[in-house]
């Protein structure tokens, strides 16, 4: 056993000592290791500082980057949105600039343009503009503020509005613009004094989308012609009235309406009908002198779209221009419309950019759809200007050779309305401006210079003012055989421009030919009207004719013409000497 013990105790022993060194090792190691453990524990808490001030220099740095971006954008965005309102912003300043100076004009201003609108309608130009000086007079006298010059239908009216009518086949001289600011703007239904029918064509074109129906007073389907109208919020036009209005339809030319619940209705014959919003009601009469009793006047706005002189000679202008010159006729009629055209679009477009700006909500600068849209509308604005200064400059020249035929459409507005006046020496005496202007065509194309595509000699160069008045005569005299000669000899000008050859006059020639025409418009027309007249009235008419041409010429002054006329007495004469 002791051998036994030995020898473990001799293989035992190592192991222990072992055991000992291998022990006293692993603590020296725990105690290195725990040391370590803590350097890293010391050093993650380190890094976790480090990456949390990293991570927060990060984010801050992130949003300064964000911050700057964002004002950078901004700071963009303003420079667009400036940029885009640049010009408008122009006009707007000056526009409230001047707004603020005539603030306190507004009030006079107004109160001239409404009493313009309800009570001066009815008349001439001349005898309008000096019921408008009584206003001023009057206001003026009980202190009232106004303009310097005020303006009924600057008030009324916009350069956009009247484009607009112009477009749609208003003519462009001031009396006609004042009707169409008076009809737009009237409370009451219109009733327009409309020989020449000038009128009903314009309301005809501006009120087609409104689905206007047109009837006439005493029409078997009248009535259900207004219940329609009224019902569907269509408009309605009475065409060709005389000077009674029947009773039945009085309700509604007086807007007695009925109010039920959140409607209105109107009593038309023994129904109610509701009365929408949208129904307009005009009125036409072809008299030209209609007497209409003080309740009709009353109840509705009278307005007289009788031609004037100076709108007559616009449209006769046009008319020698196209028949002398179509190709200048037909760019003239182009730029018009462009005209007209682009100021209203102008005008919708600064309307739209102030809707915009108006409806934005926030910061305007964070809206990017908004400036996009503000920066679109100034670029078509822009577009559209340039187009109406090349339109100006090219109206300007065509123009300027159009006023060449100027004394051409002076002479026959003088003949119309010395036509019109007639109508004072005897009831039959009644012409039309549809004949006028068929007379006044013939005459034109007698003498045409537009050649066919195969050239022939024209006699007109040849022909001096005594020859043209014979062939004048000659071709007159034909009309009065021929019943049928309006028919004839009124040919669609628009059919030949595209056939025929533009000789373009210029200098002495266009002068020569200026007087030809001038000369055989007369001879024509006043043929025309001589085959109607009373053989006691045609050298009364030869008479007026000639004092009015020297009138009109400088010959003869106006203030004499009283004098050889009429031969009043002179009240300041000095007495008779007895001796």
């Amino acid at each position: 056993n002791i051998i036994m013990y030995y020898d473990v105790v001799t293989q035992v022993e190592p192991k222990r000592q072992a055991l000992r060194a291998a022990t006293e090792t692993l603590n020296q190691a725990n105690t290195k290791l725990a040391e370590v453990k803590a350097l890293v524990a010391e050093l993650e808490a380190k890094l976790a500082k480090l990456m949390a001030e990293f991570d927060k220099a990060m984010t801050e740095k992130n949003d300064v980057m964000n911050e700057a971006q964002r004002c950078k954008t901004k700071l963009e965005m303003a420079q667009r949105l400036v940029n885009a309102l640049s010009a408008n912003g122009v006009i707007w300043e000056q526009t409230v600039e001047r707004t603020g100076q005539e603030l306190i004009y507004i009030p006079g201003d107004t109160l001239v343009a409404c009493s313009f609108a309800s009570y001066v309608g009815v008349f001439t130009r001349l005898y309008r503009e000096q019921t408008v000086e009584e206003f001023v007079a009057f206001l003026n006298k009980k202190g009232v503020p106004l303009g310097p010059k005020p303006d009924p239908l600057a008030v009324l009216a916009t350069e956009a509005d009247i484009a607009g009518w112009s477009g749609q086949g208003l003519p462009s001289d001031r009396v006609s613009c004042e009707n169409g600011a008076i009809m737009t703007n009237s409370q009451r239904w219109c009733l327009i004094i409309d020989p020449q029918l000038q009128g009903i064509v314009w309301i005809k074109n501006k009120e087609a989308e409104n689905g206007l129906q047109v009837t006439r007073m005493g029409h078997s389907k009248m009535l259900n012609t207004f219940e329609v109208g009224l019902d569907q919020g269509k408009s309605i036009l009475i065409e060709n009235m005389g000077e009674v209005i029947e009773a039945v339809v009085m309700p509604v030319v007086s807007r007695n309406t009925i109010k039920r619940g959140n409607k209105k209705v109107v009593k038309l014959g023994d129904k109610e009908i509701i009365l929408k919003d949208s129904f307009k009601l005009f009125m036409q009469t072809k008299l030209s002198n209609p007497h209409y009793p003080p309740e009709i006047q009353a109840e509705t706005t009278v307005i007289n779209f009788t031609v004037t002189e100076d709108g007559l000679e616009d449209q006769l202008l046009f008319l020698v221009v196209k028949l002398e010159r179509p190709d200048l006729a037909k760019k003239k009629a182009e730029l018009i419309q462009q005209q007209n055209e682009f100021k209203v679009r102008l005008a919708d477009l600064e309307a739209l950019l102030l809707e915009k700006l108006a409806s934005a909500e926030g910061d305007i600068l964070d809206d990017v759809d908004l400036i996009i849209g503000l920066e679109d509308a100034k670029e078509t604005s822009d577009e559209v200007k340039d187009k109406v200064q090349t339109a100006e400059a090219n109206e300007a020249k065509i123009n300027e050779i159009s006023e060449n035929y100027r004394p051409v459409a002076s002479r026959g507005a003088l003949l119309f309305f010395l036509m019109m006046d007639l109508g004072k020496m005897h009831t039959f005496y009644k012409y039309s401006l549809e004949s006028f202007v068929m007379v006044a065509t013939r005459a034109i194309t007698s003498v045409t210079l537009r050649k066919p595509k195969v050239e022939k000699p024209s006699y007109e160069s040849e022909m001096d003012l005594g020859v043209a008045h014979k062939a004048a005569d000659a071709l007159a005299e034909g009309e009065e055989s021929d019943d049928g000669g309006h028919d004839a000899g009124a040919r669609p000008v628009e059919e030949e421009v595209e056939e025929d050859e533009v000789v373009c006059l210029a200098g002495k020639e266009l002068t020569q030919r200026v007087d030809l025409l001038q000369a055989l418009v007369m001879s024509f027309v006043f043929a025309y009207v001589r085959r109607g007249l009373l053989d006691k009235d045609k050298l009364t008419v030869a008479a007026m004719l000639s004092l009015r041409v020297l009138v009109r010429s400088g010959s003869v002054a106006p203030h004499e013409l009283p004098l050889l006329i009429r031969a009043p007495m002179d009240q300041h004469a000095p007495p008779i000497p007895e001796s």
